[in-house]
């Protein structure tokens, strides 16, 4: 399996499903809408035309090269993922650090470890105590139900065998007694994943999906917290896409 980290290397010559290019030199990301849903923050580039897409509004065919743009249906030569911009996190941060003594610096997170003690990771290198924890608000369970309507389609770029548990855990950022305890009767593990077209398929389904993710990001008050779960989000959306294109 590739990481993101691999993924700055042409890796099209190894018989996955979607073909990457070297990463592209700016955060072109933050500032690019999707071809399909009309919403920013995409994850990659066509090749040859420069149309973006969100990693779940892609679709790409079976056990072959995109051989077109899925959008204006140009030839291309493959995708090109977008790295991973700290822009938004860097501002939030230093906004935060200004507001020295203020409320909304009370309020952001921080990672409490006992002196001499080691911080515990996951095994997608995430530091528990970061996990999101507490009540769900409306808006993420909204998100939740669609990340999970989506999960049981088959229409997300997702390996096959995943379990339902582990995907929204990791991309929600939640831990798992927290989601076992908002959906006790839901056997989140014994839900796994089948691929069916990989990406979200009618158009006005994946604007509505990035409706209600963008309404989940504006409903978070701390800059800080929005900012590191965006990215967090992101991140998540490519590692799933490069693991899945070269599955």
């Amino acid at each position: 399996m590739a990481t993101l980290d691999a993924l700055d290397i042409d890796i099209g010559g190894i018989g996955s499903n979607a073909m990457f290019g070297a990463s592209l030199a700016i955060h072109g990301d933050e500032f690019s809408r999707c071809a399909r849903c009309a919403f920013g923050g995409c994850d990659v580039k066509v090749s040859g035309c420069g149309c973006t897409f969100h990693a779940r509004c892609v679709v790409i065919p079976n056990n072959s090269p995109i051989a077109m743009c899925p959008a204006c249906l140009r030839p291309t030569s493959g995708l090109v993922l977008f790295p991973m911009s700290f822009r938004e996190i860097d501002d939030a941060r230093k906004q935060s650090q200004s507001l020295s003594g203020s409320a909304n610096r009370a309020k952001s997170k921080k990672r409490k470890t006992p002196p001499g003690e080691t911080p515990e990771l996951d095994a997608k290198g995430v530091y528990v105590s970061e996990r999101r924890t507490g009540r769900w608000t409306t808006e993420e369970m909204a998100l939740c139900d669609k990340l999970i309507a989506k999960f049981e389609s088959g229409e997300l770029p997702v390996s096959n065998g995943v379990k339902l548990n582990e995907f929204l855990g990791n991309m929600l950022k939640s831990k798992q007694s927290r989601l076992t305890k908002k959906m006790k009767n839901a056997k989140l593990s014994s839900r796994t994943f089948q691929r069916s077209t990989g990406g979200i398929v009618d158009i006005n389904d994946a604007r509505e999906f990035s409706e209600i993710e963008d309404c989940f990001f504006q409903s978070l008050q701390d800059p800080q917290e929005r900012a590191e779960i965006k990215f967090h989000m992101q991140r998540e959306w490519r590692e799933q896409f490069s693991q899945y294109c070269v599955a």
